[in-house]
């Protein structure tokens, strides 16, 4: 798959669905050169493991947000920022349609109408306006081994339970 940024075309988000190679490339100077941004769903940093396949992407364009989604052998994935090999993709739709197979997805900017085809349990569409109708505005960040909430979404955590795991007093 190859994803074109609608507000700027030298930005390019690819896709491969090889599961021995590595999937997700993205380039912001038109492909003079490419990084890697597989991030959390790659098993290994060659690509090669248990990673799901993936098979489509869409890039929306939220305000001042971008909105990066890919979807491939394991549901519909997520994130508002491409940090390279540290790119963390949330899966999104969970409670709508699981971790199923996502074959195509397609975001209507004049509306906000996202539609998501999937392998055997249908189509499935929603709205989005705002990077919050997707990513919840709450997260955690560890202070002095307590775990605190940070209402606008920039904690380091995006889980009480990853806070937790992971907080621990100096």
């Amino acid at each position: 798959a190859i994803e074109i940024d609608p507000s700027n075309d030298q930005r390019v988000l690819v896709l491969t669905s090889n599961y021995q190679s590595y999937s997700l490339f993205f380039t912001d100077n038109g492909g003079e050169s490419w990084k890697k941004v597989g991030g959390n769903l790659e098993e290994t940093l060659s690509g090669g493991g248990n990673g799901p396949s993936m098979r489509t992407a869409e890039i929306a364009i939220l305000g001042q947000d971008t909105l990066y989604m890919v979807g491939g052998s394991t549901g519909l994935f997520a994130t508002k920022n491409l940090e390279g090999l540290e790119t963390k993709w949330t899966l999104i739709g969970a409670h709508e349609f699981g971790g199923v197979v996502v074959e195509n997805i397609q975001y209507r900017s004049s509306d906000g109408k996202l539609a998501v085809g999937t392998h055997g349990t249908g189509i499935y569409t929603t709205s989005i306006e705002t990077i919050y109708d997707v990513y919840p505005i709450w997260s955690y960040n560890c202070l002095e081994g307590n775990c605190i909430d940070i209402v606008d979404g920039t904690g380091e955590f995006t889980t009480i339970e990853e806070c937790e795991e992971n907080c621990f007093e100096p």
